[in-house]
């Protein structure tokens, strides 16, 4: 008895404490425990200094990949490490995705210009006996419905010196249009329901522009399907996924996951 006293006594004063130290320490333990008021701590100027910080982050990495993709012609011409590297890039923007449905966003519609992509189907574009030119997707609100103008631009070998030499610019602009589906607040299915192709040639010492006679504006079906897998994969849903947005920059996915960064 005496033993588990003395513990008893051990655990409530440690060994060496005075008595009136012992006092104040319970009375100091007695008026932390009392009530007092409570402070609101304003948390909004920390919150505004976060999205200041992402908003810096994002413009920052937006302008690192946008000069990063100038290097590498949309992907045309990017080596393994460049292409992971703009991947990474991507992946952290899309991080900073300030916009939960960009589906519903306005910053959605219009025309995005292709900046980079690593899906194959395009990239093997550089094998073609042509330039490739402007690649580009216009997204169109028509009557309640979403509408995708899907274009690739294609110039003659040389285009570059005929321009310098002659003065003569030639292209035929390619152009697939898509139905588009609400699938998600992030993701856009597409039907594509035909095509049309435009040439063009001007006579740009003279600024002369010669006016054509019209061509046929649908392309054939088969055409079609091959402009199809610029933008898709042929037995797969055709869908984008947009994973960032913002009014300058948008990044999309698709069912590959092969990634496609558009720019204004």
């Amino acid at each position: 008895m005496r033993l588990l006293l003395t513990a008893a006594l051990a655990l409530r004063a440690p060994p060496g404490l005075p008595a009136a130290r012992r006092r104040a320490s319970l009375a100091s333990m007695q008026e932390l425990g009392a009530e007092e008021p409570v402070v609101p701590v304003d948390v909004e100027p920390m919150d505004a200094a976060m999205d200041s910080n992402a908003e810096r982050e994002r413009e920052r990495l937006t302008q690192e990949f946008i000069a990063s993709a100038l290097e590498v012609d949309r992907g045309f011409q990017a080596s393994a490490e460049q292409r992971e590297s703009l991947r990474s890039l991507a992946e952290g923007l899309e991080a900073l995705n300030a916009e939960a449905a960009p589906v519903d966003s306005p910053l959605l519609l219009g025309k995005w210009q292709l900046a980079f992509t690593d899906a194959f189907d395009v990239l093997n574009l550089r094998f073609a006996p042509a330039e490739v030119g402007e690649i580009s997707q216009e997204l169109l609100a028509e009557e309640g419905a979403l509408k995708a103008l899907n274009r690739v631009e294609l110039q003659p070998l040389g285009a570059d010196l005929l321009s310098a030499a002659l003065g003569l610019r030639a292209a035929t602009t390619y152009t697939v249009t898509g139905v588009c589906r609400a699938l998600s607040p992030t993701r856009l299915s597409l039907l594509f329901v035909g095509g049309s192709f435009a040439p063009e040639l001007q006579l740009l010492k003279q600024g002369f522009e010669p006016s054509l006679p019209p061509l046929a504006s649908e392309l054939p079906q088969p055409l079609v399907g091959a402009l199809q897998d610029l933008f898709g994969r042929i037995g797969e849903p055709v869908y984008l996924e947009t994973t960032f947005l913002s009014p300058t920059l948008r990044i999309a996915r698709g069912p590959g996951r092969e990634v496609w960064v558009l720019r204004r």
